[in-house]
């Protein structure tokens, strides 16, 4: 019985290792401060992965006594004919200790790979709820920009601010191919605070379903082992 438990849990930790998209720099830079910018290429429908943006306290090009940062997750909804839907949710994860400056996020900027992108929308958030394929401040490559503002470089005095979530659904119109993968690079934030603006690339971080299948199937193979052993006993 141990060894098929064993055999088990090797299975579902191989099939945990299985990534259908691959993430690397794209040789490109942008940003402000600037720096690398990722991208995550063969994206098919069902795929997940997460986002990661930081700005140390006090590092060259930041004059802000804290450290801006922001933790994102993306899901491919459905990639068709004509378009992409994404899930998004956003988390402003900056700690403003005794700084009581503005420290908001303003845009998201995403960058397709599709040189055809004609439009883009967005639904259900409640601080990010405009879209536009207007270029995105400090980087050139963006497609399409998701803001809180009148545009995607401005935001007057509204944002996610230090603690704030939010999720919506993207839409991204254009040239593409239902049941061909995706590429989607960038990342961009644009953040409004007491000490200037800044335009962040993001740094994407894989999420594969089969993590959360490992886990469930570990304490699931536990609970049967367990059941065994008292049947035995008993």
């Amino acid at each position: 019985m141990y060894r098929q438990i064993g055999l088990a849990i090797v299975g579902i930790a191989l099939a945990s290792t299985a990534q259908a998209y691959t993430i690397e720099m794209s040789g490109a830079t942008g940003g402000n401060p600037s720096s690398n910018v990722y991208q995550v290429t063969g994206l098919v429908a069902g795929d997940m992965f997460s986002v990661n943006w930081l700005l140390p306290a006090n590092a060259q090009g930041n004059l802000l006594p804290v450290a801006l940062s922001a933790t994102g997750k993306f899901t491919v909804n459905q990639i068709n004919d004509n378009s992409i839907m994404l899930g998004v949710s956003l988390k402003n994860t900056t700690n403003p200790g005794a700084y009581t400056g503005r420290l908001d996020m303003t845009a998201l900027g995403l960058t397709t790979g599709n040189n055809k992108v004609t439009s883009a929308g967005i639904s259900d958030g409640s601080t990010f709820v405009r879209a536009s394929t207007d270029n995105f401040p400090a980087f050139s490559t963006t497609d399409a920009c998701f803001f809180v503002g009148q545009n995607c470089a401005g935001a007057g005095n509204q944002g996610l601010g230090a603690g704030g979530t939010d999720a919506f659904t993207v839409a991204i119109m254009g040239d593409f191919k239902e049941g061909e993968s995706i590429t989607l690079d960038t990342f961009a934030t644009k953040w409004q605070t007491g000490n200037g603006s800044y335009e962040l690339a993001g740094s994407p971080v894989p999420v594969p379903g089969a993590v959360w299948l490992l886990g469930s199937g570990l304490l699931g193979l536990v609970g049967f082992g367990r059941r065994k052993l008292t049947a035995q006993a008993s």
